[in-house]
């Protein structure tokens, strides 16, 4: 009997084709995205936990408790506080977002620390009006304050202090490869990714230290600082891949 010929089906996709487009389209690498995601997803439940008081409320009291001072708040917690307001912090990130977009005429410096602040700010003043959360008892509420989760010093010091440090270390090398393998784009990707590193770090230290003494103080609660800490890292994280993509290419292939 003759043998049967099976036909040629349509050519298999790799299922993962179209994840590998989108984070080369939007700038974000596997990790990145998993890093954004994972943020994005534990912040939405501890605000889902903060909503109908749930385990991460009763273990706020127990740590405020413990170590929030009750004669009034340190000296060093104040400044800690000042340096997280956009007053100081903000005006950091003002200057040395100008000071870097003239020394390279380039306008993406501009467009990251207005697209980072823009969104924490977004994000930020919309969850405070939505959970409308009471802070600790030794806050000084005043009044039309739009409530204490997530802590706005935080995120403005995450976001600040992590674009400021980003855009120091970020690629300065202006569109005039002087060697073959800067065509592609490589050398600058693999400054970006210093860079990027480099910004999450600034921008979580710094927002754990300030988040510290806010807890200290008794201004805020633990898990307002958490949420603070992952809001800014996904918004570094998106901005700086979505700006180093704009401003420097698509990533190049492994």
């Amino acid at each position: 009997m003759p043998k049967e010929v099976s036909k040629p089906g349509p050519p298999k996709v790799p299922p993962s084709t179209a994840a590998q487009g989108f984070r080369r389209w939007s700038g974000l690498g596997a990790a990145e995205a998993v890093v954004v995601v994972v943020c994005l997803v534990l912040y939405l439940l501890v605000l889902a936990d903060i909503a109908f008081g749930g385990l991460v409320t009763h273990a706020d009291r127990g740590v405020v408790d413990r170590v929030a001072e009750t004669a009034g708040e340190p000296t060093w917690a104040v400044a800690l506080a000042d340096i997280g307001g956009l007053g100081v912090c903000g005006t950091v990130v003002v200057i040395v977002t100008l000071v870097t977009a003239q020394r390279l005429w380039r306008w993406w410096p501009l467009v990251l620390t207005a697209l980072n602040l823009t969104a924490v700010g977004v994000l930020v003043a919309v969850t405070k009006a939505v959970v409308g959360r009471d802070g600790p008892p030794m806050a000084l509420t005043e009044a039309g304050y739009p409530g204490y989760f997530p802590s706005g010093h935080t995120a403005a010091a995450v976001v600040c202090l992590g674009t400021t440090a980003f855009l120091l270390a970020a690629p300065h090398r202006r569109r005039t490869p002087r060697r073959a393998d800067l065509a592609d784009g490589r050398d600058d990707h693999q400054g970006l990714g210093r860079a990027e590193r480099l910004g999450l770090a600034i921008g979580v230290g710094s927002g754990l230290v300030i988040g510290f003494g806010a807890v200290v103080s008794g201004t805020h609660w633990p898990s307002d600082v958490l949420a603070s800490l992952l809001l800014g890292t996904a918004v570094l994280v998106t901005g700086f891949a979505l700006v180093g993509r704009a401003a420097f290419g698509p990533r190049p292939a492994a």
